[in-house]
């Protein structure tokens, strides 16, 4: 579907984007968090942070009363 379409282009974008900025991802993915886990990549987890943001803001997400 067309959403996920989208999703999957976001998170491949980021994790371009993180790749060629590895401070920024390392601090994205670990900040307020903590350490990596060992072996974890920064830059995916960056990434995934990123598309989680977005699905956690969508309207669907929130719960209206």
């Amino acid at each position: 579907n067309r959403e996920q379409t989208r999703l999957v282009k976001l998170y491949e974008q980021a994790r371009e984007q993180y790749a060629t900025q590895p401070a920024e991802a390392k601090l994205l993915a670990t900040d307020p968090l903590g350490s990596l886990p060992d072996g974890a990549d920064a830059v995916d987890l960056a990434a995934w942070t990123l598309v989680g943001n977005v699905l956690l803001n969508l309207d669907e997400t929130l719960a209206r009363r």
